[in-house]
């Protein structure tokens, strides 16, 4: 009997492997000492259990999972683990304690949301079981508000749906039947501030109807688990129609729109009662003793928390707080958690109080990591931060040094991992090519090969069957050939190479078996290369009018470069002019040009730094115009996303035909690193209508947005604007605009554009 034999030359790749098997062992070491060290990968902290029980997310699982655990806030120690799905940016902030429990959404990119219902007793049931789609972990359609968690968003079939989970029970309304809206809705969305509308009683969502009438629907359900519903009258704004939807939705629940408790802005800033029917502030709530720079946070039904300083600067004073129940008009002090806090742990924009019910304990958690609770009968309290739980961490993750803990952390993957399971994958085939796949499939082939004929074939036709093996294309030809003295023509599919090319019209040799009819091509193939993208100075010397698209005029813009010209639509809003003779940046990539910047070297250093960010197409809207060619209009809103920040943006953008756009699809966008940190501070800021008093152009576009200064009067105070503009929209004096303003700077972007 032959004895099987590895040539010398290929144990040479067993080194690497060796190598390789030594250091995974070596960085799994050192990965235990580092999670002894610093556990840095704690994503979330939350009490539980009346504050003997504490939960820990950690994102450890490279973006597919969350590693959930919880400890025994007496003795420290780890009484149970488990993983939750969860997509790369984890945990969702909207987090509720309801029966028992809390409530942890996610997103997993294949399920959609989750809703991860963890009890006392350890036991975690998801209750969306993949039934709630939402465009992505970015959208505005997950919140928490009184207690309740509240989704909205589309089904797979583009229906808008919303749901609420209230109980732990999860209820759902689709949005399809005609006896709960007079028309089919588009889509849905919140209304300009959404769940966080200081000036409403109830959060509102509104849903486009497909007949150009606006539906609004109350954030919440009723008992008979159904949302209160207001269509928009025809006359008057966008904003008398939420106030007006509001009350009525307020009636309905049983509320008083009379007595609602907010922070009043002006200086010192105390919870007040404030009347949306006649929007006017009241006297201040008498809390027990007076509390300054005060934040208000809506815990259920009956009651919310106002806390804040004893001191109108909040620098010199202490925190105090105190839960106020609504029905009955009666204090409880909860100064004995709030104490422990700095006044920064209240101002974070992410600070999370929560309390299920009248009779149970009160919950903190914030982004930075400090978890705590209050037993509001004797005052009993606890607050962890980090720097307190990190030894619990590091004590559990001891046990993990074990074959149990080695093969978790080969399944976590990592560079080491990967290149072993490469060199081990080449060994393999090594050891399998020789001996036993190559024999085969060279057996098979030549049997293949024998039973046929070899013909001289022409290529007349070839197309991409859109399928990849190792990122090469399997490519359907159609050969032309003569067999007995009959032309005839036979389909070959092969994967083809990049290193030899084969076009229509090349001879081919085929092996054809006219029993099967069927043929094998014996020669090698090529595709094309594929152009790069490049940048290229160009100057607009003609310009062609197309036609109006609401307040813009549609253009093609005609422009020289050394050694082609390009044409490229835009939209040139009111009070914008493109002229022949400017220099502008283009973007070529595919054979599609697109302006980058125009008459930018008329803004000095305005481009000195760009932002490649990613943006998810969160809403989108065909628009209708003649004589575009081989392009379509389209108005997008995007979702900007840099690193945890995100800006939403609305954008025109001309799409060629043959490129699919949908909802969901993520785009990339490039945008002045200033603008960028200029526009996301003020969307965060204070927001609010503004009239428009005056409009100047710049003279330049980044893009094909013209840049604008707009000058805006909100309340007698006037506001400065610099920012491009979107030109389906444009802006005129006189117009109404949803804007962020700071008060200080005077300085104000837009959010919304005249409705």
């Amino acid at each position: 009997m032959r004895k099987f034999k590895i040539p010398l030359p290929m144990l040479v790749f067993f080194i690497p492997v060796i190598i390789l098997s030594i250091m995974v062992w070596k960085d799994y070491v050192s990965e235990l000492d580092r999670i002894k060290e610093n556990s840095t990968s704690l994503i979330g902290m939350y009490h539980l259990d009346d504050g003997s029980k504490l939960i820990t997310l950690s994102d450890d699982r490279n973006g597919t999972w969350v590693q959930l655990q919880i400890y025994d806030t007496n003795t420290q120690s780890l009484l149970d683990e488990a993983t939750i799905r969860a997509n790369i940016h984890g945990i969702i902030s909207s987090v509720s304690y309801q029966d028992g429990g809390i409530i942890i959404p996610t997103y997993d990119d294949s399920l959609g949301l989750q809703l991860h219902h963890v009890l006392d007793s350890g036991d975690i049931e998801e209750l969306a079981k993949g039934t709630l789609q939402t465009p992505s972990y970015l959208t505005s359609g997950v919140n928490s508000w009184r207690g309740r968690i509240i989704v909205s968003g589309e089904t797979q079939g583009s229906t808008p749906y919303m749901a609420q989970v209230r109980g732990g029970e999860l209820e759902q309304v689709i949005f399809s039947s005609p006896d709960f809206l007079p028309a089919r809705p588009e889509s849905i969305g919140e209304t300009i501030g959404g769940f966080n509308d200081d000036d409403h009683a109830v959060p509102l969502l509104e849903l486009p109807l497909v007949d150009d009438r606006t539906a609004y629907v109350s954030g919440i359900f009723d008992t008979g688990e159904l949302p209160e519903v207001m269509i928009k009258p025809a006359e008057g704004s966008s904003f008398e129609a939420a106030d007006q939807a509001s009350l009525k939705f307020a009636r309905h629940f049983g509320m008083d729109s009379t007595k609602l408790i907010r922070v009043d802005g002006a200086y010192p800033e105390q919870a007040r009662f404030y009347n949306e029917e006649a929007k006017e502030w009241g006297k201040a709530v008498p809390t027990p003793k007076p509390v300054y720079q005060a934040k208000v946070f809506p815990l259920n039904d009956q009651e919310l928390l106002i806390a804040g300083s004893t001191t109108e600067d909040e620098v010199q004073g202490e925190r105090i707080g105190y839960i106020y129940n609504e029905t009955d008009e009666s204090f409880i002090d909860a100064s004995a958690l709030i104490s422990q806090l700095s006044y920064e742990d209240i101002a974070d924009s992410e600070a999370l109080f929560l309390k299920e019910g009248v009779d149970t304990p009160l919950y903190f958690s914030n982004s930075s990591l400090t978890s705590g609770w209050l037993n509001t009968k004797n005052e009993e309290s606890q607050l962890l931060r980090f720097e307190e739980v990190e030894p619990w961490i590091v004590e559990a993750s001891k046990a993990n040094n074990s074959i149990s803990g080695f093969w978790s952390y080969v399944k976590e993957g990592g560079p080491l991992i990967i290149n072993l399971a490469i060199w081990l994958f080449i060994m393999l085939v090594i050891l399998l090519v020789p001996t036993i796949i190559l024999p085969i499939l060279m057996k098979r082939r030549a049997r293949n090969i024998s039973r046929g004929s070899l013909l001289q074939g022409t290529v007349v036709q070839m197309q991409e069957t859109g399928l990849y093996v190792n990122n090469q294309p399997q490519v359907k030809y159609v050969i032309r050939f003569t067999y007995d003295g009959e032309q005839r023509q036979t389909e070959v599919k092969k994967v083809v190479s990049f290193l030899q090319p084969l076009r229509v019209g090349d001879q081919v040799v085929i092996s054809y078996n006219p029993k099967k009819n069927s043929a094998a091509l014996i020669t090698e193939q090529d595709v094309q290369h594929v152009e790069k993208p490049v940048t290229k100075e160009g100057i607009l010397h003609r310009i062609e009018y197309v036609g109006y698209v609401q307040r813009g005029e549609v253009l093609k813009l005609h422009f020289n470069t050394e050694d082609e010209d390009y044409i490229i639509p835009v939209v040139q809003p009111t009070g914008f002019n493109y002229e022949p003779g400017v220099k502008a940046r283009l973007f070529i990539a595919g054979g599609q040009a697109k302006i980058q910047s125009y008459g930018i070297s008329n803004a000095g250093d305005r481009m000195e730094s760009l932002l490649s960010l990613e943006a998810e197409v969160t809403g989108i809207q065909k628009i209708e115009v003649h004589n575009l060619g081989d392009v379509s209009l389209y108005l997008m809103e995007l979702n900007l996303v840099n690193g945890q920040e995100s800006l939403r943006k609305g954008n025109s953008v001309f799409v060629p035909n043959d490129v699919h756009v949908h909802k969901g699809m993520r785009i990339s966008v490039q945008m002045n690193r200033r603008d960028y940190e200029h526009e996301l501070k003020l969307s965060n800021a204070k927001k609010g209508a503004a009239t428009v008093v005056t409009v100047t152009y710049e003279g330049y576009a980044v893009g094909d947005r013209p840049r604008a200064l707009i000058t805006v009067e909100r309340g007698g105070e006037t506001y400065e604007i610099r920012q491009s503009i979107e030109p389906i929209y444009g802006v005129a004096a006189g117009d109404e605009l949803w804007i962020g303003y700071d008060d200080n700077t005077k300085e104000a972007i837009i959010l919304n554009y005249s409705s």
